[in-house]
């Protein structure tokens, strides 16, 4: 199912293709935005049974930069994340310490319409469930 969410202040807009498959979910989708600076958003969410994030990868570029981030969690409950950066931003570096994330379920890109320029910022839940709007 396609979902498309917009706002006015400050200007965003998201289009995601959601797939529901007894208990596992997918979405592929692209957020656009001007604050804190104009970006492009493209991601990639795929989970296990019980909606348990499998991995989630978020491609995110503006004026002048690139950044990357592949966040996987493993049968294990162990978390992984990869990341590139290239060019200038004034933010920190994609990724980090994850160990606060440890055993958590589920990943979230922290709020609709995200704000990549903070760094890829990916929030994390301990309880999963399905995705609805």
């Amino acid at each position: 199912m396609m979902r498309v969410w917009a706002k006015d202040q400050p200007f965003g807009a998201e289009l995601a293709d959601l797939t529901v498959s007894g208990g596992t979910l997918s979405a592929t989708g692209v957020a656009i935005g001007i604050e804190p600076c104009p970006y492009r958003l493209d991601y990639q969410l795929t989970t296990t049974e019980g909606y348990v994030t499998g991995q989630l990868v978020v491609r995110t570029e503006g004026p002048g930069w690139r950044r990357a981030l592949v966040l996987e969690r493993a049968a294990s409950g162990a978390w992984s994340c990869a990341t590139e950066a290239e060019g200038d931003l004034d933010r920190p570096a994609p990724g980090g310490d994850l160990s606060p994330v440890a055993g958590a379920l589920d990943c979230d890109l922290g709020r609709r319409s995200p704000t990549p320029c903070q760094s890829c910022a990916i929030a994390c839940t301990r309880a999963a469930g399905p995705w609805t709007s």
